[in-house]
């Protein structure tokens, strides 16, 4: 079963999401200032306030290879004592960069134990979320469920206006 809801801005899940995106945001920045310092090209990384990780490209395993350690799923962590993880740990603790975890639904929401898919994503700050397992459930207070029609037509509508 698999349920759509919309995040009600006064409960507490709307503020763990603020909170996150908010994080992210700061660690998005200063991890495009180290790829401008560094001439670091991945896209893709995983910040931690005490450990950073990059999908590295080939010219970025070619560039700082000796830095990184083992390949873990296509992720590399830029090791302890190199200049590039020391630099990315003081950038977080001056700019006070929390590096939270993202939010998951499934902590929020239980539906008895097996397998279970989430969704979770904000259009013009408005946090909205899907939930899925095999058995039925109840979504808690602060989330408002939608009709599935009503959350894939909101999804359509935002997709079209970033075409035009």
């Amino acid at each position: 079963m698999e349920k759509f809801f919309k995040i009600l801005e006064e409960s507490c899940f709307h503020k763990e999401c603020v909170e996150w995106d908010e994080s992210l945001k700061k660690a998005n920045k200063i991890f495009n200032e180290m790829c401008d310092v560094f001439g670091i090209e991945a896209q893709q990384y995983v910040p931690y306030k005490d450990a950073i990780a990059i999908l590295p490209t080939e010219k970025d395993e070619d560039k700082f290879g000796k830095v990184l350690k083992k390949d873990f799923d296509g992720i590399r962590y830029f090791k302890k004592n190199s200049e590039l993880h020391k630099w990315w740990c003081e950038k977080i603790k001056q700019e006070k960069v929390e590096c939270l975890k993202r939010p998951s639904p499934g902590s929020w929401i239980s539906c008895g134990g097996g397998r279970f898919s989430t969704r979770l994503f904000d259009i013009k700050e408005i946090w909205y979320g899907s939930y899925s397992c095999n058995t039925d459930f109840k979504l808690p207070d602060g989330l408002k469920e939608m009709k599935a029609s009503e959350f894939y037509k909101m999804i359509e509508d935002h997709n079209e206006s970033l075409e035009n």
